[in-house]
């Protein structure tokens, strides 16, 4: 039997212990997945709808769609859902505001298919025939901008 002074005057054993560590008692194992499966469904609860930091907001399809009625459609998705956003239609340097306006991002719902994220707008603007412009949007909840749309709109008379 090896045994070892320390400081102190304290007589240790340093052998190598054979034993067996005694397994967790069952009620522990049983609080322990508890505790895992109740965190793994409120991190489930308290994201979901919510866009992940990763994707940023987008505009998308061609800042040229104008319909007949001489109207500009801005769509847009990854916005914070039921959040405000506001959208702005500059000059090409973004110098001179042609039209703004605040909207809000459509909500996250539970449909029969699942859960639809959200996030997404459809705004119009009129009275924009002959401008160069640059469309932006800014989601208000997390400060991020989007994508700038640049185009001339043309109406054709």
């Amino acid at each position: 039997m090896p045994v070892h002074a320390v400081p102190g005057g304290v007589i240790a054993d340093v052998r190598p212990s054979n034993r067996t560590p005694a397994p967790l008692p069952r009620q522990a194992v049983l609080i322990l997945v508890t505790m895992v499966i109740l965190g793994l469904v409120m991190f489930h609860v308290t994201t979901a709808g919510q866009v992940p930091e990763s994707v940023p907001p987008m505009l998308h399809g061609s800042a040229s769609a104008v319909t007949e009625n001489r109207t500009l459609s801005v769509r847009g998705q990854h916005f914070t859902p039921g959040g405000q956003v506001f959208i702005a239609v500059q000059d090409m340097w973004g110098v001179t505001v042609l039209e703004s306006r605040w909207t809000t991002a459509s909500p996250a719902r539970v449909t029969g298919t699942g859960v639809s994220a959200g996030g997404t707008i459809h705004e119009t603007f009129s009275r924009l025939c002959g401008h160069s412009v640059m469309v932006r949007a800014l989601d208000a909840d997390t400060g991020v901008m989007s994508n700038a749309l640049e185009d001339t709109l043309t109406c054709g008379d």
